[in-house]
């Protein structure tokens, strides 16, 4: 006979078979719920084993605990983990690590648990993903760090970097920006920011002044549409190569693009000691309030500058842009080297200049001592000029065809062949002194005698001002 056992006296016998579970501290692994909080290591509950008089049949337990959630903020830096590692979906392994001031790294994924150590926090999961970085109660002395081994791809990516105080560090060489950038509020500004490409349009919009020596910058490759809009002075701008941006900032020490560029720049308040692209300026407009001391393009230049004054201009190819320097007085240009062609191109100075190597023309304007808006063409007096500047040399190892020169007094001319498809015009006060090969043949003039001895060619016009 089956003695069917009432529920009750089920139990009993449980009990009676084997010893009451006692509650236990899960050590490092803690149940996360559902709902994405800010977690760090006081916030995360423990979870203990069930009580015996539950219902629920103990084996699910494990099932529950394995479950994950698809989102994660976790806190690192001041009285929390030290830094957070996991590793991404194609193998590489990433840690992030943060002091001085808190940080929150919002990370996404599937089935996401983490373990919580002495120091450090390790999430594992599929599919983990950066989306952002969040400062609180950050100095100039914080520091972040994004680590990544040379397993998987080697590399990783973020979305949004913000907050609303300043930051010292952010070194990540391989961390691609890849959403809405660097966009930090109110006092936020990093001083020194090191990442790969920033891609699909990221910005970087940092209102905070930064340190007095200015902020640096050294990124990767910059895609199209990033905007790099800063308060302060900027120390280092580094990049491989930066297509159809823009850059706002109040002075910059040194610009380093290495390949093309294009995009509008403004420093507002002061001028750059170093512009260097080792590409092409392909097209922009280049405001500086102060003088460039060295601006130098390695292959060919098609933008628009404008500086108070330069004392290093260098276009390595052809030279397709324009350069205008907004000083009054003193020199403007200190020296100009432009060994490709100048094609439609216009150089402008009301100040003077000391010295410009040019290769072949076909088509350029300089004009020195005129208005900057001068329509283009020869004045007809002196009365033309705002002010008798100087061109103490000017250089040409090339054809001249489309020429027009205008300064108040040319100290020197040295031009080595104009052909007779020059179409050359120049106008001044006084030439002290020129030497020319015209059509193969050499001439030598002093003293404004290029006004009244050389040749009459219908492709040569030269017209002293009175």
């Amino acid at each position: 006979m089956i003695h069917l056992m009432s529920r009750h006296h089920a139990s009993a016998h449980r009990h009676a078979a084997r010893p009451a579970p006692q509650a236990q501290r899960l050590e490092d692994r803690r149940l996360l719920d559902a709902i994405p909080v800010n977690l760090d290591v006081d916030s995360v509950a423990v979870v203990a084993a069930p009580h015996a008089d539950d219902d629920l049949d103990a084996g699910l337990r494990p099932d529950i605990l394995t479950q994950g959630v698809p989102e994660l903020f976790i806190t690192i830096g001041d009285a929390q983990a030290r830094s957070v590692r996991f590793t991404d979906a194609d193998g590489t392994r990433i840690a992030i690590s943060h002091r001085i001031g808190t940080a929150v790294v919002q990370l996404v994924g599937t089935h996401l648990e983490q373990d919580i150590g002495q120091r450090d926090i390790v999430v594992t999961g599929a599919d983990i993903q950066i989306i952002s970085i969040t400062y609180d109660q950050t100095s100039l002395r914080s520091r972040t760090v994004i680590n990544t081994s040379n397993a998987g791809d080697g590399a990783t990516s973020i979305e949004t970097i913000t907050g609303e105080s300043p930051v010292g560090k952010l070194i990540a060489p391989d961390t691609h920006l890849v959403g809405q950038g660097i966009v930090m509020t109110g006092l936020g500004v990093i001083a020194s920011v090191t990442l790969g490409n920033v891609e699909n349009g990221a910005d970087i919009i940092m209102p905070g002044n930064g340190p007095r020596r200015g902020i640096t910058l050294r990124l990767k490759r910059i895609d199209a549409g990033t905007t790099i809009d800063l308060a302060s002075d900027v120390r280092r701008l580094s990049a491989d190569s930066w297509l159809d941006g823009a850059f706002t900032a109040t002075a910059a020490r040194t610009i380093h693009i290495g390949g093309n560029v294009s995009g509008d720049w403004v420093l507002a308040t002061d001028g750059a000691r170093s512009v260097f692209v080792g590409g092409s300026v392909l097209s922009g407009a280049w405001t500086f309030a102060g003088p460039m001391r060295s601006f130098t393009i390695r292959r060919s230049f098609a933008g628009e500058v404008t500086a108070t004054s330069y004392r290093k201009i260098i276009v390595r190819e052809d030279f397709t842009g324009s350069i205008a320097a907004t000083a009054t007085g003193g020199t403007a240009i200190r020296k100009l080297h432009i060994s490709g062609e100048s094609t439609g191109a216009r150089i402008s100075t009301i100040a003077d200049v000391q010295k410009m190597k040019l290769g072949p023309i076909n088509g350029l304007e300089i004009y020195v001592g005129l208005p900057l808006d001068w329509a283009g063409g020869l004045p007809t007096s002196a009365a033309d000029l705002v002010r008798s500047s100087r061109v103490k040399k000017l250089q040409i190892r090339g054809d001249t065809a489309g020429a027009t020169f205008v300064a108040g007094t040319f100290k020197k001319l040295d031009m080595r062949n104009i052909l007779d498809t020059a179409t050359f015009s120049l106008a001044g006060e006084h030439v002290r002194r020129a030497s020319m090969r015209i059509e193969g043949r050499r001439y030598h003039f002093g003293n404004d005698r290029i006004f009244s001895e050389a040749p009459v060619r219908p492709y040569l016009n030269f017209q002293q001002l009175t």
